[in-house]
């Protein structure tokens, strides 16, 4: 996936591009051959996000500031839909588990470990 005489990026973050691009496809077929959970607005969002989700995977394995941009701005955006507009009851105490708040936290602190290791590198 690297020109001629480009530097292919890390293994973590190959490893991260590919995970964005995969979950990304793989959770958008989901949605489109099995329907998805929720109304047709939110099922819309995530196709949306989880787009997002491939497009920045491809901007992390190119080593772009742009992915990194955009995977924090959904993250943010998601975060905020995720506990102010839950689409139920039933929904929203999952969101609030402390398994669930503490993996909401603990994976973007690792990427943003994981990207600030390499900064300089991205373009």
């Amino acid at each position: 996936m690297t020109l001629k005489g480009e530097q292919q990026p890390p293994v973590p973050i190959r490893i991260l591009g590919w995970f964005f691009i995969v979950g990304g496809v793989a959770f958008v077929a989901k949605i489109l051959i099995f329907g998805g959970q929720f109304t047709a607005i939110r099922n819309l969002w995530t196709i949306i996000t989880k787009g997002s989700a491939v497009v920045g995977g491809y901007g992390f394995l190119k080593m772009k500031r742009w992915a990194v941009y955009l995977y924090f701005s959904f993250y943010a955006i998601n975060t905020t839909i995720m506990f102010t507009i839950p689409p139920s009851q039933e929904v929203f105490e999952k969101y609030t588990e402390p398994f669930v708040i503490a993996t909401a936290v603990i994976i973007p602190v690792g990427i943003a470990m994981l990207v600030a290791k390499y900064w300089r590198r991205f373009t």
